[in-house]
């Protein structure tokens, strides 16, 4: 597998690593302990990032996210129009208005 990144100096370096081509061959290759820790680790940044995407949510309601959470899997993301509509909300009548006024210009 190629691996890239920049070093210190933001000079690019590309280098071939194996880490095999499927869960027994990295067991094989790094022992079962490592490979464990090592999914976990990704799980749970996965998790953290799924946590901050609720923002003004309980943590009772995070909770519940959580447990129905699968490893891999992500909700589709707002449309932009449903972007727009939440945005919108946001403003006050002023504002609101305005915009009409632009839209229907």
């Amino acid at each position: 597998m190629k691996v890239s990144a920049k070093k210190g100096d933001g000079t690019p370096v590309e280098i071939e690593k194996d880490f095999g081509e499927n869960l027994d061959d990295m067991i094989e290759l790094y022992g079962d302990s490592v490979v464990f820790d090592k999914a976990r680790s990704a799980m749970v940044v996965a998790l953290q990032g799924v946590i901050r995407t609720h923002e003004g949510k309980s943590a009772k309601q995070i909770q519940d996210i959580a447990d129905a959470w699968q490893p891999g899997t992500r909700k589709a993301g707002k449309s932009k129009a449903e972007k727009i509509r939440d945005a919108f909300k946001d403003l006050d009548a002023e504002q609101r208005a305005e915009i009409l006024k632009d839209l229907k210009a």
